[in-house]
C-alpha cells in the first residue's frame, strides 16, 4: 500500500499493521482494524546514519592509503640513507687522499688507504651477499 502527499505528491513511507477485530461473545471476526505510521523520520534518521557509515569508511580508506605512502616514504628515506652513507664515507677517504696528493710533495705513503678502501669494499660485498652471483671462491675466504 503506498500513501502521498495531497498536494506533493511525495511518497509517504509508513508502518501499517493490520488485525482482526473478533466478537467478544462469539469469538468470531465481526471487523478488520489498522493503523498506519508516518516514518518519514525514521527513513532520514536511517539515510543519515547510512551516509555517516559511508563516510567514515572512506576515511578510513583514506587514512589507510595515507599509512601506505608514509610507510613507503620512510621504505625510501632508509634506502637513501643506506646508499648515501657509504658514498659519503668514500668521497670523504678521496677528498683525503687529493689533499695529500695536492700538496707541494705529494705524500704517497699516506695514500695507502685507498688500496685497503678496494678490500674493505670486497668484505662488505661479501658480508652482505655471500651468494651473490660471479663471486670468486677466494673472495669469499
Amino acid at each position: 500500500m503506498r500513501f502521498r502527499h495531497f498536494k506533493t505528491g511525495e511518497p509517504i513511507p509508513i508502518h501499517y499493521s493490520a488485525f482482526s477485530i473478533d466478537d467478544p461473545e462469539t469469538g468470531q471476526p465481526v471487523n478488520i482494524g489498522n493503523v498506519c505510521s508516518d516514518i518519514t523520520e525514521r527513513k532520514r534518521a536511517e539515510e543519515k546514519l547510512r551516509a555517516s557509515e559511508q563516510r567514515l569508511l572512506d576515511a578510513q580508506m583514506e587514512l589507510a592509503r595515507i599509512t601506505r605512502v608514509t610507510t613507503l616514504g620512510e621504505l625510501t628515506a632508509s634506502i637513501a640513507h643506506e646508499v648515501n652513507q657509504p658514498l659519503a664515507a668514500v668521497v670523504a677517504n678521496a677528498e683525503a687522499c687529493l689533499r695529500w696528493l695536492d700538496r707541494d710533495t705529494p705524500n704517497l705513503e699516506a695514500s695507502t688507504p685507498l688500496g685497503g678502501m678496494g678490500h674493505r669494499r670486497r668484505q662488505s660485498g661479501d658480508r652482505s651477499d655471500p651468494a651473490r652471483p660471479g663471486a670468486r671462491e677466494k673472495d669469499r675466504n
